[in-house]
């Protein structure tokens, strides 16, 4: 591993797909839909097993905030231009929130009759302000996070070189202290103030973003560690029983630890894992069907809760026992992917080529996981000695 002083992080040469990270999406977004769709679940016999998987759900977006820092970080291993780079982050993630916004706005007034929305109430969720303003409806209710996202994709160009210019061997420090302000940050928001206004907050949550950033950045060089690449699986795996076990006993995380926590490390090993999986070559969590689900992850965490009202609208009575709620909840799921595949195909992935030219991302992460592919991505040097990868779900 290098460490000159001149080039504190070497940049890969030819970035490769990580489609593991993008079949995680998808196990994140289940977690938050739990979060919501406590309807179905409540008063039956599947209240107790629903509430402890509904405080774990919660921590999905942390993992979606992390994520998102790494998957930039290595997808922009050298000089950045800012225009560009903004206009492929509008170009993500603006033509499914306003599609988004839209429909919750119909939702909300066929739920609520004429449920009126003020100017300023447009006017914040329409730029993606929903985290600044206290008093401000959230429509849909999970687009906070986008404004966390906005304040993310703004400091980006300035975060990166920040975090390139500290030196290897001061890295772990420096994503010790990440990790840590990020475990503990959203909690004493959340015990100290009022509200969500500061757990919401683009500013609390800015540390989990910049731990994914500085991962990011060192792992083309972390996924070389024969050590990480022969264990990848087993910690694979140890992240989805650690998981369970947090979901066990989630209730019981004391202090300022209960809204991240020990997530932030689960999550920080997780990506780490599944780079390193997909770095030794195909392997199950990067199925074809897997990644799918996790490219349509976006339009299904952007949508789900405007399909849940609309179902819990539908719904004139609570579910009769755990089985007829366990079969709703399972429908309700499943209608909110079919949705949710169908505005990738038909909206998101359209935009998305039509602004910026991209290639399909669907075509591009598969292709990974072709067998052939394999050794090729474990066999390519990046040019400080490390394996060049990049995830290609979020470029």
């Amino acid at each position: 591993m290098s460490t000159q002083a001149s080039h504190p992080v070497a940049p890969p040469s030819r970035p490769a797909p990580l489609p593991s990270l993008t079949s995680l999406r998808a196990i994140a977004v289940t977690g938050v839909f739990l979060t919501h769709a406590g309807f179905w679940y409540t008063g039956t016999g599947l209240t107790d097993a629903f509430v402890k998987a509904d405080h774990a759900g919660r921590k999905g977006v942390l993992f979606f905030f992390m994520l998102s820092g790494a998957i930039l970080a290595y997808n922009y291993p050298g000089a950045l231009s800012a225009g560009r780079f903004y206009r492929k982050r509008v170009a993500r993630i603006y033509p499914v929130f306003l599609l988004a916004f839209v429909a919750g706005v119909v939702v909300l007034i066929a739920t609520q009759g004429a449920a009126l929305i003020r100017p300023k109430e447009a006017v914040v969720n329409a730029l993606m302000l929903q985290g600044w303003f206290r008093d401000s409806r959230l429509i849909p209710p999970t687009a906070w996070t986008l404004s966390c996202e906005a304040l993310f994709y703004l400091l980006f160009p300035v975060v990166l070189p920040a975090l390139r210019s500290i030196h290897r061997r001061h890295a772990p420090a420096a994503l010790l202290v990440l990790l840590v302000t990020a475990a503990v940050l959203p909690g004493l928001a959340a015990r100290h103030f009022d509200g969500n206004v500061v757990y919401l907050s683009p500013l609390t949550r800015l540390p989990e973003f910049m731990a994914g950033c500085l991962i990011g950045l060192h792992l083309p060089a972390i996924v070389t560690i024969p050590a990480v690449r022969r264990l990848a699986g087993r910690l694979l795996w140890g992240c989805g029983l650690f998981t369970l076990l947090l979901i066990v006993v989630v209730e019981q995380i004391p202090g300022v630890l209960s809204e991240t926590g020990p997530f932030v490390l689960l999550c920080a090993v997780a990506i780490v894992a599944a780079a390193a999986a997909d770095v030794r070559g195909p392997h199950r969590l990067g199925h074809p069907w897997l990644v799918r689900f996790g490219l349509w992850s976006y339009a299904f965490y952007s949508f789900h809760v405007s399909v849940l009202a609309v179902v819990d609208g539908a719904v004139s009575a609570p579910p009769g026992g755990a089985a007829v709620a366990f079969l709703g909840l399972i429908g309700t799921f499943a209608l909110a992917w079919l949705i949710s595949a169908g505005t990738y195909r038909w909206w998101e992935e359209p935009w998305r080529e039509r602004l910026t030219g991209a290639k399909p991302a669907e075509a591009t992460l598969l292709a990974a996981q072709e067998p052939h592919d394999a050794s090729a991505r474990e066999e390519v040097p990046a040019s400080g000695g490390g394996v060049a990868v990049a995830s290609g779900a979020d470029p």
